[in-house]
């Protein structure tokens, strides 16, 4: 399969180039600091992006950071991986940012190989722990939806978790120290071959482009098998919430029918009869009386019970809609972002080959992931209710 995606990406990746004019006036270069200054002032927009990404990135995971570990209180169950989250997501934003930054800054004049291979590796690591973190909520969240009563309070064991977790991480991309180095890419302008060197995979020694290959591969199976999981697990706390609802529904009918019932009830006392059936034709009375527009009024009141209990039944599973939509933005920003990089492999020289929109393009969608660690504090803002109010707290004080 994957060969297939990679022929299908080689049969548009030639279209682009055919259709690029990726160094206009490359025979003006005559050192390679005038080549790095032109790269430099290209990918100009990516690296504006990226750095807002981390403004914005490291602003709001510090907002979560502060009011989930200091100001907000209760529901530790529901909340106790958050904090967490957001520490690993405030570190992948960091890193990843960086090092994307210094691929922009010295894209064919990277100073250090050991610089290249030690920001890979963080950012690699940071954002894998994040993503771990991800399942581990799900599995949390999965257990207190589908098996509550098995569920128990997860302070010591899902502390464990986070370090395991992190550890697995440092395990998987430890590789990253064998398959990264400085990669020489030419340029021959004015009868000179301009050689630089660029952060990037090996890909001169065939037996290490091998591995390097597989490894890949690897760590793209396993994100695949993360996301499948991830899916699994919430639909089945989709269905379990469903199912609630629905007998919740039938609770609360029996309930109104056994109160009907009761009230129909009549008792065997004549008094209380001649009472009943004079109020019975008082109200067939004044029913006559009342216009039989009411029926408006009957269906705002429909309206307002049913708002009331969607309301309720948000209220009650809010929380799991919240990691819902993490792990939903989780699966859409790793998926392009995962393909390009398999089809990298094919082509490791295609950012010297693509026109300024379409390079710009393709960075967005290969770099698309970072918003999986920028946007979630919005998405504790939007689910959130006690993280909302305290937050609205906290800055009316500031004013005063």
């Amino acid at each position: 399969m994957i060969d297939k995606w990679s022929e299908e990406f080689n049969k548009t990746f030639s279209v682009w180039r055919e259709e690029s004019t990726p160094w206009p006036g490359r025979d003006e270069f005559r050192s390679l600091d005038e080549w790095n200054a032109m790269l430099v002032h290209k990918l100009l927009f990516n690296t504006v992006l990226l750095w807002i990404y981390c403004v914005v990135g490291v602003i709001g995971n510090s907002v979560v950071l502060f009011f989930y570990t200091f100001r907000i209180k209760g529901k530790l169950e529901d909340r106790f991986l958050i904090p967490h989250l957001a520490f690993f997501d405030l570190l992948a934003t960091v890193f990843t940012t960086v090092d994307k930054t210094l691929d922009n800054v010295f894209p064919v004049t990277y100073p250090n190989y050991l610089l290249c291979q030690f920001s890979n590796f963080t950012s690699r690591v940071f954002a894998a722990t994040g993503d771990g973190i991800l399942l581990l909520i799900a599995f949390q969240r999965y257990h207190r939806i589908c098996r509550p009563f098995q569920f128990q309070r997860p302070l010591p064991n899902d502390r464990i978790c986070v370090i395991l977790m992190f550890a697995a991480a440092i395990v998987l991309n430890s590789p990253v120290f064998l398959f990264y180095e400085l990669h020489q890419v030419h340029l021959e302008a004015n009868d000179l071959d301009i050689v630089g060197y660029r952060c990037d995979h090996i890909h001169h020694h065939k037996q290490f482009n091998d591995l390097m290959t597989g490894y890949d591969v690897i760590v793209f199976v396993l994100i695949v098998v993360v996301m499948v999981i991830i899916s699994v697990l919430y639909i089945l706390i989709a269905r379990a919430i469903k199912d609630s609802a629905i007998k919740t529904s039938k609770n609360r009918k029996q309930s109104i029918d056994v109160i009907s019932a009761n009230a129909d009830y009549v008792t065997s006392d004549p008094s209380e009869c001649w009472v009943k059936s004079t109020a019975d034709d008082q109200t067939k009375n004044s029913e006559r009386s009342i216009p039989r527009n009411n029926s408006s009024a009957i269906s705002l009141g429909r309206w307002a019970t049913l708002t009331t209990t969607l309301r309720n039944r948000y209220q009650t599973n809010r929380f799991s809609y919240m990691f819902m939509t993490i792990a939903l933005l989780f699966i859409v920003t790793y998926i392009p972002s995962n393909v390009l990089k398999i089809c990298e492999l094919h082509h490791p020289d295609m950012w010297t080959e693509l026109s300024h929109w379409k390079l710009h393009t393709y960075l967005f969608f290969r770099q698309v992931y970072i918003l999986n660690h920028v946007v979630n504090p919005f998405i504790y803002g939007l689910f959130d209710s006690g993280f909302r109010r305290n937050l609205i707290l906290f800055f009316r004080c500031s004013k005063n």
